[in-house]
C-alpha cells in the first residue's frame, strides 16, 4: 500500500472515530435532557389538557385496581354512589366529549342509595341528598324517583344547614327543573344575596369571603344570571324580578372581583390561608359556569401564569392531584381537578370535538416503561462512552478523550440525581422516635386507632397496642402511624386549633360529607377541648381518631 493511501486510510479512521465520539456525546446529551425534562413531542394545548384528564382517570383506576374506565364506573362508583368525590368523576366523564360510557348500572345504584339514605335511621346529609339527586337526573335524564326522596329533598333540606344547603338546593332545582319546593328559586337567590360578605365573597362563617364557597355560589347563580332557562327568562320580566336581577348582577360582579383580587402569583388560589388545588378547581368551574373565558380573561391571569398552570402546580408525578403542595395525591383533589380540566378543555375546544371517541370499556391504563429500563439506557450509553474515552486516552495520550469520559460520567450522575433513586428499604428501615419497640425499657403503652365507620369505610388503622415515647402528643403518634403505614395525612401547621389541624386522612377530607363533617379525636371516650398537637398522652390512654359527619354528634 502506498504512503498516500495509508494516510487516507488513517485519516478515514480518525474521522470515523471522531464521528462515533461525537455521536455518542450528542446521544448522551439527548438522553440526559430527555430524562431530566421529560421532553415529549409537541402537542396543542387542547391535547395536553386532554392527556391531563386521561391521566387523572388512570390514576383513579389504578387507585381502585380497575383495568378499564367502565369497570371503575360499574364497580367502585356503584359501591359508593352517594360519595361526592365519585360523583365528580362521573360528571367529568359525562361532560368529556372524547369518552362514551354506560351509566345505567350506576344510575340504578344511585337511585337505590338515595331511597335507602332517606328512609334509614341514620338519614342522609342535606347537601349530599341535593347533589346526589341532581347527579341522578344528569345520568338518568329523569326525576322519576320515589316520592320519599323527593319529599325529603324538596321540603326538608333547603336552608337546613346554612349557606351550602342553599347552594346545593338551587343547584338541585335548576338541574332537575323543580319549580315547587319549600323555597322558590327566587327565594333561594335572595337568601344567597343576603349572605354576601362586604368584600364580595361568600363564606361558611365569619365576615371574610372564602374562595371555595364564593366560587361554588357563583356556579349555582350562573344559570339565573345568564337566564339559561325559560323559567328565569319569565321570572325576571316583572318589576320585582327585574330588581332582583339587578341585585344579582351586582352580586356576581362583586364576587368575580373578589376572586380576581385574591389569586396567587402562581395562578392558584387559597382557602382559609392555604393554597390548594380544590380552590383553584372551583374558581375554574365558576368561570366556566358564567361563560367567562377561563384562560384568556385578564382578571384571572398573573405574570407568567393562568388558572391552568395554577392547577398543574398540584399535579404529582403519579398523575394524581394533591390538596396542598408536598403531600401525596388524594382522591378528593383529583376528582375536582379532573372536573376543572374538563371545563378548561371544553372552553378551549369551542368548535367541538370531531376526533375518535373512546368507549369507556376500552379505556385502559397505559403501561409505562419500568424505572430500571430508564436507568439502564443512559447507563449503557455512558459506560460505552467512558470506555471509549479511556481507551483513546491510553492509546493517544490526549486529554480531550479523558475530558470526554469525565463529561459522560457527570451526565450519568446527573441523570441518577434527577431520578432521585433510593431503595425502598432505606425508607422502611428509618427508626421512629415516637413509636418504640414493644420490648423497649422506656415509653408508655397506649391503644390507638383511626376509624371512618361513619362513612362506611371502617378502620383505616385498627385498634393497636403501641409503645410510644413519653411526652408524645396525639398528633405525634398519628403522623408516625400514617408515615409508617403509608396512610395519606394532610394537616395545617400552626393553626388556631393547635400545633396541627387535621384536614384529611386516607384521602377523606373535612366537609366532604357535609358542612359539619371532619376528623375528630377521642381519648378514653371523651373529646378533649384542645388540639391534637397539644394533648400529651399518658400510659393506658385509648386514642381514637374518628371521622364525624356532624361535629361529633354522630359519634356519641
Amino acid at each position: 500500500m502506498l504512503k498516500s493511501e495509508r494516510m487516507i486510510v488513517s485519516k478515514g479512521r480518525k474521522l470515523f472515530s471522531r464521528a462515533i465520539c461525537a455521536g455518542l456525546v450528542w446521544f448522551c446529551l439527548f438522553t440526559a435532557i430527555f430524562s431530566l425534562f421529560n421532553i415529549s413531542s409537541s402537542a396543542s394545548e387542547g391535547d395536553e389538557i386532554l392527556e391531563d384528564i386521561y391521566e387523572s382517570y388512570r390514576w383513579k383506576m389504578a387507585l381502585e385496581g380497575k383495568d378499564t374506565l367502565q369497570s371503575l364506573i360499574d364497580n367502585s362508583f356503584c359501591e359508593s354512589p352517594l360519595n361526592g368525590t365519585n360523583q365528580n368523576y362521573i360528571l367529568s366523564i359525562i361532560q368529556n366529549p372524547t369518552i362514551s360510557a354506560d351509566f345505567s348500572k350506576y344510575s340504578a345504584s344511585l337511585e337505590a342509595a338515595l331511597y335507602e339514605g332517606v328512609t334509614s335511621e341514620e338519614g342522609i346529609f342535606p347537601t349530599s341528598l341535593q347533589k346526589s339527586l341532581a347527579t341522578y337526573y344528569i345520568v338518568s335524564g329523569n326525576t322519576n324517583i320515589r316520592p320519599e326522596v323527593l319529599e325529603k329533598a324538596l321540603y326538608k333540606t333547603i336552608g337546613e344547614k346554612g349557606i351550602m344547603s342553599y347552594v346545593y338546593g338551587l343547584y338541585m332545582m335548576d338541574v332537575c327543573g323543580f319549580d315547587e319546593a319549600s323555597f322558590t328559586r327566587e327565594d333561594i337567590i335572595k337568601e344567597l344575596l343576603n349572605l354576601q360578605c362586604k368584600d364580595g365573597g361568600f363564606t361558611l362563617a365569619g365576615d371574610e369571603g372564602d374562595t371555595d364557597v364564593t366560587a361554588m355560589t357563583l356556579q349555582v347563580l350562573a344559570p339565573a344570571f345568564l337566564k339559561q332557562s325559560d323559567y328565569y327568562k319569565t321570572a325576571f320580566e316583572s318589576e320585582d324580578g327585574a330588581a332582583l336581577y339587578k341585585d344579582l348582577t351586582s352580586c356576581i360582579d362583586k364576587a368575580i372581583g373578589f376572586l380576581s383580587s385574591i389569586q396567587g402569583e402562581g395562578g392558584d388560589f387559597a382557602s382559609f390561608g392555604t393554597y390548594c388545588s380544590e380552590s383553584t378547581s372551583q374558581v375554574i368551574l365558576a368561570l366556566k359556569a358564567l361563560n367567562i373565558p377561563i384562560l384568556s380573561d385578564e382578571r384571572f391571569k398573573t405574570e407568567g401564569a393562568d388558572l391552568y398552570k395554577g392547577l398543574l402546580i398540584y399535579k404529582n408525578d403519579d398523575d394524581g392531584f394533591v390538596h396542598s403542595s408536598a403531600t401525596p395525591s388524594n382522591d378528593m383533589a383529583t376528582s375536582q381537578a379532573v372536573l376543572a380540566l374538563t371545563a378548561i378543555y371544553q372552553d378551549s375546544s369551542q368548535e367541538g370535538y370531531d376526533g375518535k371517541i373512546i368507549p369507556a370499556e376500552d379505556f385502559r391504563i397505559q403501561k409505562k416503561a419500568p424505572l430500571p429500563l430508564r436507568i439502564i439506557i443512559p447507563l449503557l450509553v455512558s459506560v460505552l462512552f467512558i470506555g471509549l474515552g479511556v481507551f483513546r486516552f491510553i492509546k493517544r495520550k490526549k486529554a480531550i478523550h479523558l475530558i470526554s469520559a469525565l463529561v459522560a460520567s457527570l451526565l450519568f450522575a446527573g441523570i441518577f440525581s434527577a431520578l432521585d433513586i433510593r431503595s425502598r428499604s432505606s425508607f422502611e428501615n428509618e427508626k421512629s422516635r415516637v413509636i418504640l419497640s414493644s420490648e423497649a425499657d422506656t415509653g408508655i403503652d397506649i391503644l390507638f386507632s383511626i376509624n371512618a365507620d361513619t362513612i362506611d369505610q371502617g378502620y383505616v388503622y385498627p385498634e393497636t397496642s403501641l409503645k410510644v415515647s413519653e411526652g408524645s402528643t396525639v398528633f405525634d403518634v398519628l403522623s408516625e402511624v400514617c408515615r409508617l403505614e403509608k396512610i395519606q395525612l394532610d394537616y395545617e401547621k400552626n393553626s388556631v386549633y393547635g400545633l396541627a389541624y387535621i384536614k384529611g386522612i386516607n384521602s377523606v377530607y373535612e366537609y366532604e360529607y357535609g358542612d359539619l363533617s371532619g376528623w375528630m379525636y377521642r381519648v378514653n371516650g371523651e373529646m378533649p377541648n384542645i388540639g391534637v398537637g397539644y394533648y400529651k398522652l399518658k400510659s393506658g390512654d385509648k386514642v381514637e381518631i374518628l371521622y364525624s359527619k356532624n361535629i361529633g354528634r354522630d359519634l356519641e
